[in-house]
């Protein structure tokens, strides 16, 4: 993966101190960690609204800073897009206007993403009249994104994009989040303290914690290295699994996901998914490891309809609780009590069966 940005960067401000040194990569790098721990300090200071006490910043082929040579290109000029999360748009402009604002730093020769494309992908070709006010929480987010896409910038930044808005709005603004990556390929830091709606958009992630990076990789890799094990009882762990949508029984409430080589069938509830969702239609799933069980066989007559056979790949011992990685045709994390594990034996390499309620698969989907 071609390296878009090289950063560095020392803050003293009070009793908190940052000092982080990372680069990212094409795709999309979710920002975790918990608040006041410097998430949003690190989006500022790539786009210049702070200035480091020393640092380097490169965004593609550009130093946009460099405190040793004295170089701090201006945020104005600096070829970025930054989405807040309460979007911070200009109330006594409409919403034409606040959109337009995004390209009046650009000549014409540098305009690469085109107006009409913009309100096109992003459905808000009926709010264009309207002022900012008239709008709802989360047609206020995609005015924001289209703003921050029109600089075409050569990086996104997403500053907790999903906390302004409820939960049904925060699925909308994740199924446009996906759609922008993938048509317009620009890579994105999102910020977000929610793991859930990180792990939706990307596994690549970076953790923040005392304004330090506390680990960077992909999650299952965090997971697996005990880097992103829970710290308390109110974190948990996640299983997100892109599938693809294979048969929808519509008269016996089952819609049947299949992983990429066809290997292991998921069966799913069809309130899960939209009415008339097309088949072949790619979705992700999340299931949470503590709703999966373990069984040594098959269990006939129950009404448990996902029952995944697989081998147990790594066993992870933490605070009295076991994490059993289960390689089921994708890998599938299970979280059990030491009593369970020593009770069935467990060990790496055992073939296993994962059990699972259709009801415990939630569904996403990405388009």
């Amino acid at each position: 993966m071609k390296n878009v940005i090289e950063f560095q960067a020392t803050l003293s401000r009070g009793q908190f101190q940052f000092d982080m040194k990372c680069v990212f990569g094409e795709g999309i790098t979710g920002i975790y960690g918990p608040s006041g721990h410097g998430k949003t300090t690190l989006l500022q200071l790539i786009s210049g609204l702070l200035s480091p006490d020393n640092g380097f910043i490169r965004i593609g082929d550009e130093v946009v800073l460099d405190k040793e040579k004295k170089i701090d290109i201006p945020s104005r000029n600096r070829k970025l897009g930054v989405v807040f999360q309460e979007g911070r748009l200009f109330p006594h402009l409409s919403v034409e206007e606040n959109l337009r604002y995004g390209e009046k730093l650009l000549s014409k020769s540098q305009r690469h993403i085109q107006f009409d494309d913009v309100v096109s992908t992003l459905e808000i070709g009926h709010l264009l009249k309207k002022k900012p006010e008239q709008c709802s929480g989360g047609e206020q987010q995609r005015i924001a994104m289209g703003r921050a896409l029109l600089r075409s910038p050569q990086l996104l930044l997403m500053d907790e994009p999903f906390s302004a808005v409820d939960v049904a709005l925060r699925e909308q603004i994740l199924i446009y989040l996906v759609r922008i990556h993938r048509k317009y390929r620009i890579p994105m830091l999102v910020v977000s303290h929610d793991l859930p709606d990180i792990l939706r958009l990307t596994d690549e992630i970076l953790m923040v914690h005392d304004g330090r990076v506390e680990a960077f990789g992909k999650y299952l890799d965090l997971v697996l290295s005990r880097k992103m094990l829970p710290r308390s009882s109110g974190e948990g762990l996640l299983n997100v699994i892109s599938l693809y949508v294979d048969e929808v029984d519509e008269e016996r409430g089952i819609t049947t996901l299949i992983g990429e080589k066809g290997e292991k069938k998921v069966k799913v509830h069809c309130e899960a998914c939209n009415e008339g969702v097309a088949l072949g239609r790619e979705v992700k799933v999340s299931v949470p490891p503590g709703d999966i069980a373990i069984s040594l066989h098959p269990v006939p007559e129950i009404s448990i309809q996902n029952q995944l056979e697989g081998n147990i790949k790594r066993l992870l011992h933490e605070n009295g609780q076991v994490v059993c990685l289960v390689d089921v045709g994708f890998p599938l994390l299970v979280e059990l009590t030491r009593s369970s594990t020593e009770r069935l034996r467990l060990e790496v390499g055992m073939k296993v069966f994962c059990l699972f309620k259709s009801m415990s698969v939630r569904v996403f989907e990405l388009d």
